[in-house]
């Protein structure tokens, strides 16, 4: 097993002779319910024999991952109607969240058996349906594959079994269940420019305007969900206008390497706004 988003929407494709194909596919709510399928598709042939058995183009390991707002959804996703090559005692599935970041993880036997999953050359698979529980309606979410987060591992397991992916089907997912009052209009909270930062620029400059008075925080938080630095942490009153400069830095001073991260605003500990920054080295 190995752990190996974006503030847009975007797809990135790699073309070797060992790929596979990574789909969000059919998202959709039903009944406060958030679902998606997720779909793969084997390009080329896995060429590599496992050792005893003489049987290629076998699926082992992987992780699939995938970032979203997690002001809109709860803590705990589920997955229902599993390949049925996965669902068998010869595999572990786990699903997981670290607050911003979903991992469904697939653990396949060991030793090896004939009995793995197969994928179809060529053809699109559904894995499984991934499902939330909607907590905020009015939230939005851009569900992203994590270019990173995600990875498959063939049968010949680590090194040369590892599979490159390409990622399709991405996209902004509104959780929106009606049209916003007139007494309660919807404004920008928070905004950052430019966006992205780090190699034309140094520097991403940030507009807030508090919607509540109180303490005041303002986090960065890596894919995985980790704190890596607290750009704001003071009482603020409401319509408050407050402009802060970031430089890409963690807490203790060391540049962050390139990549998505999550900016959260919170006021008496209560989570008003999430955003994603791109980082360019």
């Amino acid at each position: 097993m190995f752990i190996c988003i974006t503030s847009f929407l975007f797809s990135q494709s790699f073309r070797d002779e060992n790929t596979v194909e990574l789909k969000i596919s059919n998202a959709r709510t039903d009944n406060g319910v958030f679902k998606m399928d997720i779909e793969l598709q084997r390009t080329s042939s896995w060429p590599f024999t496992v050792p005893n058995i003489g049987y290629d183009d076998l699926l082992w390991n992987g992780d699939l991952q995938f970032s979203y707002n997690a002001l809109g959804f709860s803590d705990d996703p589920a997955y229902t109607n599993l390949h049925p090559s996965l669902d068998t005692s010869e595999y572990d599935i786990a699903i997981s969240s670290a607050g911003i970041a979903l991992t469904f993880s697939i653990i396949g036997p060991e030793p090896l058996t004939t009995t793995m999953y197969n994928p179809v050359l060529n053809e699109w698979e559904s894995v499984c349906t991934i499902e939330w529980n909607i907590t905020d309606p009015s939230q939005n979410s851009e569900i992203d594959w994590s270019t990173t987060g995600t990875g498959l591992i063939s049968a010949a397991g680590f090194g040369p079994g590892n599979l490159t992916n390409s990622f399709y089907g991405s996209g902004n997912i509104s959780l929106l269940s009606a049209e916003p009052s007139v007494e309660e209009p919807v404004w920008d909270i928070m905004q950052s420019a430019p966006n992205p930062f780090g190699s034309g620029s140094s520097s991403t400059q940030l507009h807030i305007t508090t919607p509540s008075q109180g303490r005041m925080e303002l986090n960065v938080f890596n894919i995985k969900g980790q704190l890596v630095n607290t750009l704001y942490n003071d009482v603020v009153q409401k319509n408050q206008d407050i402009q802060l400069s970031w430089n890409g830095k963690d807490s203790r001073g060391n540049d962050l390497s390139s990549g998505i991260y999550l900016y959260q605003l919170l006021i008496e500990n209560k989570p008003f706004e999430t955003k994603k920054i791109l980082i360019i080295r």
